[in-house]
């Protein structure tokens, strides 16, 4: 949801006339239409889309669909732990405190309206893959930029890439970005350029 809020402030800035020198966006993703589940199981589609981003089996999700909610938030937060994902201090009171929490972030991220983006959108990408998503490189981004997407492939996870030792990467390559983009050069050759750019960088 954070990239979504990101990309929707670049939106809000744009419209009062503002210029954004860079929207960077964390391994965010569009969410295709036809993968939006109906609000009456929202629960199953939050436990889906959890597995999804952080790399867990989704071969366990209908194992674990058989087993009462409790139990199955209890399995989910040992499995979390486990991979490194929730810190193993989190008890379960925490973590249904925390389910109600992404219970709000997931609606709103589905009922977001998206409209094209002016500028141009810079993706941090995890070079693991989400299972059971799409092969698309920028993550759904190049239809919503009108000045295309420049694609940064960082290693990790959407869970740890911002985590030791991954966020060393990450830190270099952002910083490298908003170096280049608050620079004259940049800023003179982006005013000059209406092309959609897609690229991709190691």
């Amino acid at each position: 949801m954070g990239g979504l809020v990101a990309f929707e402030m670049a939106q809000q800035l744009y419209a009062q006339g503002e210029e954004v020198d860079l929207l960077a966006l964390l391994d965010t993703r569009i969410i295709p239409a036809d993968e939006k589940l109906p609000e009456a199981d929202l629960e199953a589609a939050l436990l889906a889309d959890f597995f999804r981003y952080f790399g867990l089996s989704l071969d366990l999700l209908e194992s674990l669909a058989q087993l009462p909610k409790d139990e199955v938030l209890t399995r989910v937060l040992a499995l979390a732990q486990r991979a490194g994902l929730v810190p193993p201090e989190v008890e379960i009171s925490q973590a249904h405190r925390f389910v109600e929490l992404l219970k709000s972030d997931f609606q709103a991220s589905r009922n977001y309206e998206l409209h094209r983006y002016p500028g141009r959108v810079t993706l941090f990408k995890a070079n693991e893959e989400l299972a059971g998503t799409t092969p698309d490189p920028t993550l759904g981004w190049s239809e919503w930029a009108n000045a295309g997407v420049e694609v940064h492939v960082v290693p990790g996870n959407h869970a740890n890439l911002v985590y030791e030792p991954h966020v060393e990467v990450l830190a270099e390559k952002l910083r490298d970005c908003l170096n280049h983009a608050q620079s004259p050069d940049e800023r003179f050759t982006r005013s000059l350029s209406t092309d959609p750019l897609i690229k991709e960088v190691q």
